[in-house]
């Protein structure tokens, strides 16, 4: 039987399995309008009661009036407590869109995704079988280092850059210092195409994976046809939490990308785009 994921936060409390207490409204109640803070209470009232489906309706709907992480934060919690796998997935990822990097987020996805695995390891059958993980949805090392991690990079790559340029200034013209100048040069090229390779990162994620749109699947599975209508040639199945980069839409249909590189075409009602806020 798996077990309860029993913590809640409303503004900074601790991850699914911390030795912490359920919250109610707390710091939530001074900033957001009255109709909102009792909606939040009724939804944790809900949830203490252990009817799961019910908080996560109305915790789904708070967020619509107040789309902030810690509600969503909560939707993950209630969803993977009443068996949505996908849903709660796609609600931790929706608050660290809002909230990216969060500790506590990313402990609970982890803890769901873990759920979600062991669920798709045992899908048969002749298709591929993608499961969720931290996958790149199709943009490859763009999303391989962390955005601080390629900021950091392409700084120090370009001021390194400057540095042995200097370098190669002062050393020109003096005797006896070839070897030097010699390994001056050497450093600087190499510098120099790790800097624009940090640059090309740099512009890709703000170019590519900033502007793309992202849903996550929310069905227990779903079938990845090879274009838009069930006429169309199965090429993969996709399992719950899966995440994918929307293309566009013809009708029901999303052109998708997956995280293999692949692409092709799934139900909208089976997955749930991520946004901004």
């Amino acid at each position: 039987m798996t077990p309860a994921l029993p913590w809640l936060r409303a503004t900074a409390a601790g991850a699914l399995f911390a030795a912490a207490s359920v919250t109610t409204a707390g710091a939530a109640e001074s900033t957001a309008p009255a109709e909102p803070a009792a909606a939040f209470a009724a939804a944790n009232a809900a949830f203490a009661k252990g009817d799961y489906p019910a908080a996560a309706d109305q915790y789904q709907a708070l967020a619509g009036t107040l789309p902030q992480a810690d509600v969503y934060f909560n939707l993950g919690t209630a969803e993977a407590n009443a068996g949505h796998v996908g849903r709660a997935i796609w609600a931790f990822e929706q608050a660290l869109v809002l909230h990216p990097g969060d500790d506590d987020t990313l402990h609970n996805l982890d803890a769901v995704r873990q759920r979600a695995l062991r669920k798709g390891l045992s899908e048969g059958g002749e298709l591929r079988v993608i499961l969720p993980g931290d996958d790149d949805v199709g943009t490859g090392l763009l999303t391989a280092l962390t955005p601080n991690a390629v900021t950091a990079g392409f700084s120090l790559s370009w001021t390194l850059l400057f540095g042995l340029l200097i370098g190669l200034r002062v050393n020109r013209g003096r005797a006896g210092r070839e070897t030097r100048q010699t390994v001056l040069t050497l450093g600087a090229v190499v510098v120099g195409l790790t800097a624009l390779a940090f640059g090309a990162l740099l512009g890709g994620r703000v170019l590519i994976v900033r502007e793309a749109n992202y849903g996550v699947v929310i069905a227990d599975r779903g079938t990845v046809q090879a274009g838009p209508g069930d006429q169309y040639r199965p090429v993969a199945r996709v399992m719950a939490g899966v995440k994918l980069r929307l293309r566009g839409d013809d009708g029901d249909w999303a052109n998708v990308i997956l995280p293999d590189g692949g692409s092709g075409w799934v139900r909208r009602t089976e997955i749930a785009a991520l946004t901004s806020g």
